[in-house]
């Protein structure tokens, strides 16, 4: 190190060359004393030092005092070792968390001079005195590293092959690796584990070789042209591809940029209009934890990385549709790759763009992501200077893509044991964050696992909207935003202040009432939020049709606003069945032929995709034109515009199938039964309508102006469809086989094979007629002509109790998972009574308010069902599984519940009257306030199982287990305790009427005892 030594007297002599803008950290301080260029009297708490630019000015003090220009070997060695001292410094200010690390250490250099005063107090304690000379070993030891590692770097001989090695693999030549080994000696007194050591030092020597790369750039041209022969003669380290190929990725896809993914609507950008956003956290069961209030997410999320403890966890973020899962994955990305990388080096992996699925977590991350750190490097999740934080976003995408919940449950259980393999395994220290809709996980609940730390987006509170119009004025002018601020408080529209919550729908708000598109009248008698979207949404696409009229005047000739309008629903529609937000022209093309729309085009001469397209983003829509191909793209902003479009284009053909023939003597219908047919296979084909396209349907059919007879006429018809359909009818036609015509007049399905089709368009008729079915329960006209019996009405000629079991196992041929992934969540209030289920997996259906009565699920799993209000009385549940399931006010009077399984299930406020739960385990469940009266239950387990203000009246404990059982003001009247296990008399006299109850005769006694202690 004679140079830098050198370098170091001129710096004596010439003055400062330091930066005075920042505060040099400890390490760097330390480091830069050991190498010769500072002084050790320095105070580095008082001095303001910083090396900003210290590698470039050093070596031109030099080169100023020498008066010639620098040799290759003198010039490695200032920059190589100036640069590490730049680099890594700049590494600790721009890394917040590892700027706090070493701000908190306390370094053998600070102690070396605290016990070097303490001499001079020699009558100090003896404690003191033991502690300090301990101190003082391992000061002396320390110092001894340091001394040898500095003699190391001393001892360099910086001849040609040296020079060669640094300026091409510097991580790995001499000067590098001992370099490295005294910046490891210093960072050992954060106490950080070996693993994070080796990531900063990884990454410090590859920006040390950028930074020295780019000095290269500014040097005379002779003396660049020598140094380029060294790196010539040898072949580039894979070691820099691979830091190069990271940094490359950074910048391209998780830097904040000027790029289309970071626009909102309107050329707004992400960050311009961003407000961090806040979560509920949950339990194990996904429901909110009690009594604990909302967190800052982006705060929660960065606490969860950073705590060694927590390093098994997968981050799971769930959320309804707008809530800003995916601005959230790309914020925190972006903010983790300015403060906390390369710590953890943010991956953003949009699970919709995976074409091929693979349960294997290696695989799928080698698929989704296609750089060359990855793709050319098999050691790239095992290399010891890399740690990722892969952010997977958008779980419910897989659903929607075709993938089963088979794959999709042992994919989420490969991530969960991955995890827990990062923490073990010091070479991988990775961790994973999950978002998705909750809806994502309803029929693989009981499959999650145990390692999986939940939270919910939370609607956005005043403060936080109040930040977001701040930003807002900044960008449309405060009186605007003041402006938009009112709107939103007026009384008349509650269910628009509910939307402002929701941070998309608060700026499609926004951007509608800054173009004057948004008035408070337009929401006057709106009864529901999503009446009050829809109303959006309509007044979103006629200012896109508007404008594609406006910015294409010779198609506007050609296609009315219908037309138009008609094309963008069926855009809606292939977005939905395709499962992607890129939809091309020649797929709606394609789905046009034969229309009148195709043949105004035809006579024009012209084709959508050469006169359609602009390039311009219209809300939330994107038009984009393709010079290679001429064909182009429509893209959705937002998957729920998507859905919209889809479930207007879906509401215009269920009109039509209701309408009738006003020429024809008996008024047939306009559509016949085989037209209705082959229209349900083409809209209906796909893996499942969602609850909001259900939502959006069921909202704008009740906008129909007859809309009692409609829904009445579409019954009809689709319960029509589904009893042929039930019955194999269509799958099994000849020659006219509608399976098959939908494969063969689609040239790019999603996936393929007549089952699959017809399954998933079976499933989505019993979809539609569920919801017909509760919509009609709310109508006075409707409520007993339509009721929904999906195996016919128990005790007529049609009721076919073994049919809906039928059912389950026919869509289930698929995938086990594929009736709950598609039905599962629409079942609330289904008439099954009667059925026979035994042995059927429903787990974590939803059966809310269903009447079950008398069904038999003996051995059925119902583990994490949602069952509240169901009414079950009379049905045998024997040996099912019932654990976690929401039993909640549900009546199961006279239910036979033996053996069955009940822990941690939900039974607060359900009548369990002379139900028998003889043997049936309910450990931890809540029964508050259940009727229990003149039950059985024989031996049933009851540990930690709460029963406060539960009637037992008459209910027969014989044998029970009732360890921890919770019966405070129950009443017992009559109740039969006789050979109750673990049950003390404090428990009883905590109910009421416990006098009345029946015990054993040894209790009886306890209780006597009891009662003359007291």
């Amino acid at each position: 190190m004679t140079k830098i030594k050198q370098l170091k007297k001129l710096l004596d002599k010439s003055g400062n060359v330091f930066e005075s803008e920042a505060q040099l950290s400890k390490a760097s301080f330390e480091l830069a004393v050991a190498l010769g260029w500072l002084n050790s009297s320095i105070n580095p708490v008082t001095a303001r030092l910083s090396f900003v630019g210290l590698t470039k000015k050093g070596l031109k003090l030099y080169q100023n005092k020498i008066r010639k220009q620098l040799d290759i070997a003198e010039w490695v060695e200032i920059a190589f070792t100036l640069a590490y001292l730049e680099s890594f410094e700049a590494l600790v200010q721009k890394n917040d968390w590892l700027k706090v690390k070493i701000s908190e250490m306390v370094s053998y250099q600070e102690l070396f001079y605290k016990y070097k005063n303490l001499n001079n107090y020699p009558d100090i304690c003896k404690e003191s005195n033991q502690l300090r000379e301990e101190t003082q070993h391992e000061i002396k030891q320390w110092q001894d590293k340091i001394k040898n590692a500095v003699t190391k770097i001393e001892r360099i001989n910086y001849n040609h092959e040296l020079i060669q090695e640094a300026l091409t693999n510097f991580s790995e030549s001499p000067l590098g690796s001992a370099l490295t080994n005294l910046l490891s000696i210093y960072l050992e007194q954060t106490k950080l584990d070996i693993y994070i050591l080796s990531i900063i030092t990884g990454w410090v020597t590859w920006e040390t070789q950028k930074l020295v790369k780019s000095l290269l750039c500014d040097e005379q041209e002779n003396f660049a042209a020598q140094a380029k022969l060294y790196i010539i003669a040898a072949q580039e380290s894979k070691i820099n591809k691979k830091f190069e190929s990271i940094e490359s990725y950074l910048t391209e896809h998780i830097c904040t940029g000027d790029g289309d993914s970071w626009q909102v609507f309107d050329k707004v950008k992400i960050p311009d209009i961003y407000i961090p956003l806040k979560c509920h956290l949950l339990n194990s069961n996904g429901k909110k934890k009690e009594h604990v209030q909302s967190v800052d997410l982006n705060t929660w999320v960065f606490e969860q990385l950073t705590d060694p403890n927590r390093n098994n966890q997968v981050i799971f973020i769930q959320a309804e549709s707008g809530r800003g899962k995916t601005v959230f994955c790309k914020m925190f990305a972006s903010w983790l790759q300015e403060h906390l990388h390369p710590i953890y080096t943010p991956i953003l992996i949009r699970l919709q763009d995976i074409d091929t699925f693979d349960i294997d977590v290696e695989n799928i991350l080698r698929m989704a992501i296609k750089e060359d750190f990855v793709q050319h490097h098999d050691d790239w999740l095992t290399n010891c200077h890399t740690r990722f934080l892969f952010i997977l976003d958008g779980f419910d995408e897989l659903r929607l893509k075709g993938k089963n919940s088979g794959s999709i449950e042992k994919f989420i259980r490969e991530i969960g044991n991955y995890q827990e393999e990062c923490q073990t395994r010091t070479n991988l220290g990775h961790r994973f964050l999950i978002t998705g809709k909750k809806s994502a996980l309803h029929s693989i609940e009981e499959f999650m696992p145990n390692n999986l730390e939940r939270v919910e987006i939370a609607l956005m509170d005043n403060r936080l909207q109040e930040q977001w119009l701040n930003k807002w004025g900044k960008l449309v002018g405060q009186d605007k935003a003041k402006a938009f601020k009112d709107f939103l408080q007026l009384e008349n529209c509650p269910h628009i202040w509910k939307l402002s919550r929701e941070p998309l729908s608060l700026h499609l708000l926004a951007v509608m009432h800054r173009d004057g598109k948004l008035v408070s009248k337009m929401f006057e008698g709106v009864s529901s939020s999503v009446r009050a979207k829809i109303l959006i949404y309509q007044t979103i696409l006629n200012s896109v049709l508007i404008q594609v009229q406006e910015n294409n005047y010779s198609l506007s000739n050609k296609l009315n606003i219908n037309d138009l309008r008609r094309i963008l629903t069926e855009a809606g529609l292939c977005a939905i069945q395709s499962g992607r937000e890129i939809v091309s022209i020649t797929m709606i093309e394609e789905r046009l032929k034969g229309s009148a729309i195709n043949k105004k085009l035809d006579k024009a001469g012209w084709r959508l995709s050469e006169n359609f397209l602009d390039n311009a983003i219209v809300y939330n829509l994107q038009l984009i034109p393709d010079s290679e191909t001429n064909a182009g793209y429509i893209k959705f902003v937002h998957k729920s515009f998507s859905e919209f479009l889809y479930a207007k284009r879906l509401a215009e053909s269920l009109r039509k199938w209701t309408q009738v023939n006003l020429f024809s003597k008996d008024q047939q219908p306009l559509i016949t039964d085989n037209q209705l047919t082959e229209e349900v296979y083409d809209l209906l084909y796909y893996s499942g309508l969602t609850p909001e396209i259900v939502e959006y349907l069921i909202a704008l059919l009740d906008y129909d102006c007859n809309q009692i007879n409609l829904i009445d006429t579409l019954f009809k018809r689709l319960k029509h469809f589904y009893t042929y359909w039930c019955k194999g009818r269509f799958i099994n036609a000849y020659p006219q086989n509608f399976p098959q015509n939908k494969i063969l007049h689609t040239k790019a399905l999603s996936f393929s094979g007549l089952r699959e089709i017809d399954i998933y368009t079976g499933l989505n008729v019993m979809i539609l007629l569920s919801e017909l079915y509760r919509y009609a329960q709310v109508q006075d006209a409707l409520k007993d002509k339509i009721i929904f019996y999906p195996c016919g009405q128990k005790d007529s000629d049609y009721f076919e109790d073994d049919l809906f079991f039928c059912i389950i196992s026919y869509s289930n041929s698929i995938d086990a998972h594929t009736f709950l992934d598609t039905l599962g969540y629409f079942l609330n209030n289904a008439q099954l009574s009667g059925a026979q289920l035994s042995n059927v997996n429903l787990s974590s259906v939803q059966f809310r308010s269903a009447n079950l009565s008398d069904v038999n699920f003996s051995d059925a799993n119902l583990s994490f069902a949602d069952l509240s209000g169901a009414n079950l009385s009379s049905t045998d549940l024997s040996n099912a599984n019932l654990s976690n399931a929401n039993l909640s006010n549900a009546n199961l009077d006279g239910a036979n519940l033996s053996n069955a399984n009940l822990s941690n299930a939900n039974l607060s406020n359900a009548n369990l009257s002379n139900a028998k739960l003889n043997h049936a385990k309910l450990t931890y469940t809540d029964l508050r306030s259940a009727n229990l009266y003149a039950a059985s239950c024989y031996e049933v387990n009851f540990s930690g199982a709460t029963l406060c203000s539960a009637t037992l009246n008459y209910a027969r404990f014989k044998g029970a287990n009732c360890n921890h059982t919770d019966f405070s003001c129950a009443d017992l009247t009559n109740t039969n305790f006789t050979n109750a296990q673990n049950l003390t008399t404090q428990q009883v006299k905590a109910a009421s009427n416990w006098d009345k109850a029946e015990y054993s005769p040894e209790f009886l006694q306890a209780i006597t005892n009891s009662n003359e202690i007291e």
